[in-house]
């Protein structure tokens, strides 16, 4: 096959020429052949019919379809078919794998915009159980944080009996009151004797032949742990948890407040004072 080069050197040679019948037919047909071999050579074997491209898409592949000329102008039909894209290998985008990235998208928004929704849902229900909280504790606080009240129907007693309590006859003059927790009487003891009654007996309660009955309007602090008691009609309940001190008045209390002397964890009645 000659080189354009060579064609080149060849025309040129045809068009200095001068003599008469130098250029001769064969001179110039052999040039025509091989300029022609040479731009068949530079064609392709087969030219594509653009206007005649179409595409078809299934579930697992495209075909496409379009017409074709070969280089001796014989026309033919033919198609390639390319697989659909999947997660083991590249492909096409087909209409059927576009819907259900689609759907696979709206349903992740969905479940990102319900996530959203009971994580707001979750954090609204923590809000207003802080708040919630937060309101029992500063009732709590209110409460419990008083550092004293004003009491008057508030009682003292020395603890309770360890042994057997063997009653004496009569009154005493004085001594420490006890409750007897076997009879829930109150008894007076005085010279390791127990008096059913004494000069105060009537402000622990209701006097009777077995000690002074506890009454329900009053409270009942025990000296050996100053932890507060009511009667609920069958025997002395504690109250609270924290221990109370009783105080003769405000002014004592003021006073104890500015020595330093005041415990947080306990409860002050101021007594005798409205």
């Amino acid at each position: 096959m000659p080189t354009l080069q060579s064609l080149l050197a060849q025309a040129a040679v045809i068009r200095d020429a001068t003599a008469e019948g130098e250029n001769t037919a064969n001179r110039v047909g052999s040039m025509f052949v091989s300029l022609i071999e040479a731009v068949i050579a530079t064609l392709p074997a087969e030219l594509l019919d653009a206007s005649g491209i179409s595409m078809t898409a299934g579930e697992s592949n495209v075909v496409i379809r379009f017409n074709s000329l070969a280089s001796d102008g014989t026309a033919s039909s033919r198609q390639v078919s390319i697989p659909a894209a999947s997660v083991v290998g590249a492909g096409l985008l087909t209409p059927s794998k576009l819907a259900e990235i689609n759907k696979a998208t709206a349903d992740v928004a969905t479940a990102l915009a319900e996530i959203a929704e009971a994580a707001e849902a979750a954090e609204t229900a923590r809000q207003r159980a802080d708040s919630a909280y937060q309101l029992a504790e500063e009732a709590k606080s209110e409460a419990e944080a008083k550092t004293f009240q004003h009491v008057r129907d508030v009682v003292m007693f020395d603890g309770s009996p360890q042994s057997r309590v063997e009653l004496a006859t009569g009154a005493a003059p004085g001594g420490s009151v006890a409750w007897w927790s076997a009879s829930n009487r109150f008894v007076c003891r005085h010279d390791g004797k127990y008096y059913t009654d004494w000069p105060t007996a009537r402000d622990f309660g209701e006097p009777a032949s077995d000690g002074v009955r506890p009454i329900s309007s009053k409270i009942y602090i025990n000296s050996a742990d100053n932890m507060p008691y009511v009667w609920n009609g069958s025997g002395l309940v504690r109250v609270g948890h924290r221990p109370w001190q009783t105080v003769a008045g405000e002014s004592e209390f003021e006073a104890m407040k500015a020595s330093g002397s005041i415990n947080n964890d306990t409860l002050y009645l101021i007594l005798g004072e409205e």
